[in-house]
Parts: C-alpha cells; structure tokens; sequence
C-alpha cells in the first residue's frame, strides 16, 4: 500500500493486521501491507467490504470490486 496512514477503525477490523515497512514516504514507495484472515470465502468478502468502507477508494480502487466477487 502506498498510504502512510489508515484509519483507526482499520486496526480494529477482525482479521485485520496492518504491517508497516518503516520506509520514508516517496511517490510510488510502498509503504506496508494490510493482511485479511477469514474462516471462510463468505466471512472475507464481508471483511474486505467492511475495510474497502474505510479506505480511500481511489488509493484502493480494486479492493471493493475484488470483495464483490468473492
């Protein structure tokens, strides 16, 4: 992800673990990753619908598409 910050509302999210790289911000740097468990394909997509609710949709744009196809 290239953001350096996310909502506090992400951290909360179960199944969610933000894991942050500790790199300097510079366009086009990747800064972390967000990590999604789930027992199972319906209790992702509801997880990844509920994080794509918190996220800047154009710093995401896939995620809500991606989450509707499950």
């Amino acid at each position: 992800m290239g953001e350096d910050t996310l909502p506090e509302a992400v951290h909360a999210l179960t199944g969610c673990h933000v894991h942050w790289y500790g790199k300097d911000k510079r366009a086009g740097r990747k800064m972390g990753h967000i990590n999604v468990t789930a027992n199972d394909k319906a209790a992702l997509k509801a997880q990844l619908l509920a994080l794509s609710e918190l996220l800047d949709e154009t710093a995401f744009p896939a995620l809500k598409p991606a989450a509707e196809a499950l």
